[in-house]
């Protein structure tokens, strides 16, 4: 088709052609398409705009800003202050991206532009104007401090599963080493555990802990079964602060019923319940401080979850363990 002349408008997506013989009309994206004395070119997507920073932490930066039209994705810079340059953190979809492993307490420079494709191929818009931001401050380790005395009640029972407590688990040698104190484990599997637990307190073992269950809060059954724990630790104190958000997610009544050992948030809560009629409530409280003392303090990465990155001590608790024949071996172990 020969154009003898040639206009051109933009109009919701559409662009026409007025040319001898009638008008052509072609579906493209408005935002890449320029007209310069009738010749049409495409260019690149223009810059997204309104970047800024809309969370800071001590080693992330969250970033947003405004969809750019005709954009598949969108290409998140850091500036290189040793090359002078910024590279390619990383490509995502969404308007936003949280930019991580930075070093805490360091002003970094960020922009973002938009991609698109063309011919099969990828093709970066401009890039955006660089927005600074500097990483929180590194929080100093609180070092709290476990007060040694000899427990008149060394010994504290346990029902959990076998994975929890492995004999040179570092909470337990804590444990044995401020207080004096000992671990007798009485072994469970999950999908046994309050048949177990029922065994052993009918049987007359003393049970004193067992695992938090945030179930039992959910049924509303902790004060039938489980010992409220303000007489035996103070919540007040720097240590149990560190576990705030776990210890009041473990109350009701107005009375708090969980010793928490790990809180990262609501949905990740590890601890102990007192069992109701606990024979050694005073050891069973220092046991749990041993632990929190671990992950509070940072004093060590690993607990009596094995030699494994501390992520709360009963985390294998959770891996349920379905396999019948490995249930029916550790019945007959015990």
């Amino acid at each position: 088709m020969k154009i003898s002349k040639m206009s051109a408008a933009l109009l919701s997506g559409m662009i026409a052609f007025s040319c001898t013989g009638g008008t052509a009309f072609a579906e493209v994206e408005p935002s890449i398409i320029s007209v310069t004395s009738g010749i049409f070119t495409f260019s690149k997507l223009p810059a997204p705009k309104d970047l800024k920073v809309i969370d800071i932490a001590e080693t992330s930066v969250t970033l947003k800003w405004n969809k750019v039209k005709g954009a598949k994705s969108y290409k998140v810079y850091i500036y290189n202050t040793e090359k002078k340059k910024y590279t390619v953190y990383t490509t995502v979809e969404d308007t936003s991206c949280k930019v991580e492993k930075l070093k805490s307490n360091k002003t970094y420079t960020f922009a973002v532009a938009a991609v698109t494709e063309k011919g099969g191929k990828t093709v970066s818009g401009e890039r955006s104007k660089g927005v600074k931001s500097k990483t929180a401050k590194k929080k100093p380790v609180k070092k709290f401090v476990l007060k040694k005395y000899a427990l008149k009640e060394p010994t504290v029972k346990i029902v959990a599963c076998k994975e929890v407590f492995p004999k040179d688990g570092a909470t337990a040698k804590l444990f044995k080493d401020i207080y004096g104190g000992n671990i007798r484990w009485y072994p469970t599997v999950w999908d046994f555990r309050y048949a177990d637990l029922a065994t052993f307190v009918y049987g007359g073992e003393g049970i004193d802990l067992c695992p938090y269950d945030a179930e039992l809060f959910k049924k509303g059954m902790e004060s039938s079964y489980f010992e409220p724990i303000d007489s035996y630790v103070d919540l007040k104190s720097d240590m149990w602060q560190s576990v705030s958000t776990g210890v009041e997610a473990g109350k009701a009544n107005e009375k708090h019923y969980l010793l928490a050992t790990d809180a990262p948030s609501k949905k990740d809560i590890s601890g102990f319940m007192l069992v109701k009629g606990t024979a050694t409530p005073e050891g069973a409280a220092r046991l749990a401080e041993c632990e929190l003392y671990i992950t509070a303090s940072g004093s060590s990465k690993t607990s009596m979850s094995t030699g494994k990155k501390q992520s709360g001590v009963f985390t294998e608790i959770y891996e349920r363990l379905t396999d019948d024949l490995a249930i029916d071996e550790l019945r007959q172990s015990r």
